[in-house]
């Protein structure tokens, strides 16, 4: 970031307003140390303070940030060798501290019931987007995912992307079995 004195290469921006100051969450890819994500916060969305890390992990990228209830919330992809989940970890005071106690990790997995019997089962996952959406009075949380089959014999399966609900944030459904999007060539980053 300009007029930063952290080398850290952001890439993976998400941006959130809270209705007084915008919040930039990032991927930090610093050269030679840990990564993680970053998150600088601008009054006027133009002019951002210095990056501090939330999360401090090499494992971790691609943050998605929504503003709920006066609580910023950040999922994120996470990954443990083979596999991929998408946590959440969240702040109750503007992001002026974001506890453990506040972090779910393997929040969503394709190894976990959601994905159980569907397309998706076993897949890796490659990015999501979430959204708050208030008339709904259902499922308000959505997050449009999109997954890559494992790779066997060295050859990766069709990108696709599924819409995922959920009411509260943390507990997930497929809307469909069938993924909303296959493309070989779409292998981006959903913005919903």
């Amino acid at each position: 970031l300009a007029g930063s004195n952290h080398s850290c290469g952001p890439t993976n921006p998400a941006v959130v307003f809270d209705g007084v100051q915008w919040y930039l969450f990032f991927t930090m890819n610093k050269v030679g140390g840990i990564s993680g994500l970053g998150l600088s916060v601008s009054q006027n969305g133009i002019s951002f303070s210095a990056p501090t890390k939330i999360i401090e992990s090499n494992t971790v990228d691609f943050p998605s940030a929504i503003f709920v209830n006066s609580k910023l919330i950040v999922y994120y992809r996470s990954q443990n060798g083979q596999s991929t989940s998408v946590d959440r970890i969240f702040s109750d005071d503007f992001g002026a501290t974001w506890s453990p106690n506040n972090q779910q990790a393997n929040l969503i997995s394709t190894a976990g019931a959601w994905a159980q019997g569907t397309s998706f089962a076993n897949t890796q996952i490659q990015t999501h987007s979430v959204v708050y959406n208030s008339n709904d009075l259902v499922a308000p949380y959505k997050m449009l995912i999109v997954g890559s089959p494992q790779q066997v014999l060295g050859a990766a399966g069709t990108p696709m992307g599924g819409l995922l609900e959920s009411p509260d944030g943390t507990s997930w459904t497929l809307s469909d079995d069938l993924p909303i999007v296959t493309n070989p060539d779409w292998f981006s980053h959903p913005e919903i």
